[in-house]
């Protein structure tokens, strides 16, 4: 039996010229919605959903399907917007923030996994920039003074810090209960430690504690419920290519 279309070949030892070719759809590119119920959120800033005031980002819809769109009403206090890798995205300054947070976006729990890919691009000593944050002393990752990315849940901190200048940077935070079970990632560099694990209600997105002018450039947020190891690779390949790590 022949199956796909042919523009040659051989019937009885007899040569037709040209190639078989193969009939059939390539199979579908990887997005964060392969990951099916384990996707609780996607922020996406370049995303065409988004609501935009002007220069400043008044909402980033959820485009797992989940709901949590986080969006701020405050002009004076919405995330301003740049762009990355030719990409819209927030650009992390003063005390701006998307300070809502649709529906119960409990995060913290065993397995909860936390991805983004930011550029420092300015390494200030007064600004602490966060990507997903439960307010005071409740930043997930950020990139703090002393400019190194740290994982944390309330004020219990991972025990290892990665440094970080300016530049693209993947950074990913996986929680689990142990002692030195829980990891943050930042490029190729993974560090361990302990984290208390509990459900933490996710406030606010994109944004820093203090004023002062931007630290960082942020692209999407990915909220994962308890991702293999296969799909944690998936996830950082999806982002680096999207952002332009190279």
């Amino acid at each position: 039996m022949i199956t796909g279309g042919m523009t040659g070949g051989i019937i009885d030892g007899v040569s037709l010229g040209g190639v078989c070719e193969p009939t059939g759809t390539a199979a579908p590119a990887w997005t964060p919605l392969s990951l099916g119920a384990k996707l609780l959120a996607w922020h996406d800033p370049s995303d065409a959903s988004c609501t935009m005031n002007g220069g400043n980002f008044a909402a980033i819809p959820d485009l797992s399907g989940n709901g949590h769109h986080a969006s701020n009403a405050n002009a004076s206090t919405q995330p301003l917007s740049s762009t990355m890798n030719g990409l819209r995205c927030v650009a992390s300054t003063g005390t701006r923030t998307l300070d809502t947070i649709a529906g119960t976006l409990n995060f913290g729990a065993e397995g909860a996994f936390v991805a983004s890919v930011v550029d420092v691009v300015s390494e200030s000593a007064t600004i602490n920039a966060h990507i997903a944050n439960s307010g005071a002393n409740g930043y997930f990752m950020y990139n703090t003074s002393s400019n190194v990315f740290t994982f944390r849940r309330t004020t219990n901190v991972l025990s290892g810090v990665v440094a970080a200048g300016s530049g693209k940077h993947y950074v990913a935070g996986h929680a689990n209960t142990g002692t030195n079970a829980s990891t943050l990632t930042v490029d190729e560099t993974v560090t361990v430690g302990t984290l208390t694990i509990g459900t933490l209600q996710r406030t606010s997105m994109y944004g820093t504690s203090v004023a002062g002018t931007y630290s960082m450039l942020i692209g999407d947020v990915l909220h994962v419920d308890n991702p293999t190891a296969g799909e944690i690779v998936q996830i950082k390949t999806y982002l680096e290519g999207k952002w332009g790590i190279v």
